[in-house]
């Protein structure tokens, strides 16, 4: 993406987070596909639950694994403050006019709820904050966002906008072909302490989500209409023109000269 990025006079700064998350969630439903199909007859909901629970222990595990790295990396000493620090400091000893945004796909939600937590003590505005699909749970939202959104923090927040798909489109789509519905279906129900554990990505438990000031905005995509998003899948957002140029305007704050163009994004 970073080529229509900087077209636009944005410079994106990535932190990579690769956790292998979702080839070691398939490879876990893999070996579980055939204990589960002859136990429930074929692919139906029942499919569902019962991989679900083959799948808790493991699935917990790794899910936790995950979240404790996202947080070892954002803590005060950690590898990824330690990056950011560093980035924060050039730009300001360029004394350059600067905006900073935050994107975050999926588990990224998490890494930025670390990030505010540790950077809650400074004196450091981002603009936008965009968030497709977030993993993250809604406790760690009230605990990480929230406060920001609520200017208990000196760290500020402009504007906060989410991007989720419609319940529909969560049951509809699949992790591996097998589990027959989204990755946060499989996280809520099997992988965090509690089953069916509220998260910020996910319609059902949008009167969970607590406002501040307006924000966020969650957005939601039904997969065909609308000029903001028309993802269809938990993964596609990064991959739709809709989305990711809306996130361009966002940040721009007008049309972008140069959007993205389905080429762009088909990765």
């Amino acid at each position: 993406m970073k080529e229509t990025y900087k077209a636009n006079a944005i410079y994106p700064f990535h932190i990579m987070y690769d956790t292998g998350l979702v080839e070691e969630i398939k490879d876990l439903i893999l070996r579980k596909e055939t204990d589960a199909t002859e136990r429930t007859g074929g692919f139906s909901d029942w499919t569902d639950r019962f991989i679900e629970g083959l799948l808790r222990r493991p699935g917990t595990l790794l899910w936790n694994e995950m979240k404790r790295d996202a947080e070892e990396a954002l803590a005060r000493n950690g590898a990824g403050t330690d990056a950011l620090e560093r980035f924060i400091k050039h730009i300001n000893q360029s004394k350059r006019q600067v905006k900073l945004h935050l994107v975050g796909h999926s588990t990224g939600a998490v890494v930025i709820a670390h990030l505010l937590r540790t950077l809650s003590r400074r004196s450091i505005t981002f603009s936008t904050c965009s968030l497709l699909a977030p993993a993250c749970s809604i406790d760690l939202y009230d605990k990480s966002y929230l406060p920001v959104l609520q200017k208990k923090s000196k760290l500020t927040l402009g504007d906060m906008a989410i991007y989720n798909l419609k319940d529909r489109l969560e049951q509809d789509d699949t992790v591996s072909k097998i589990y027959r519905k989204s990755l946060l279906y499989l996280v809520s129900n099997a992988f965090e302490r509690e089953k069916q554990r509220p998260l910020l990505g996910m319609e059902k438990f949008k009167g969970s989500v607590t406002t501040a000031n307006s924000l966020p905005k969650i957005i939601y995509s039904n997969g065909s209409e609308g000029q903001r998003t028309r993802s269809t899948s938990h993964g596609g957002f990064d991959n739709d023109p809709f989305t990711m140029n809306h996130i361009l305007k966002r940040v721009l704050g007008a049309n972008p000269k140069y959007p993205f163009s389905p080429d762009d994004l088909n990765y």
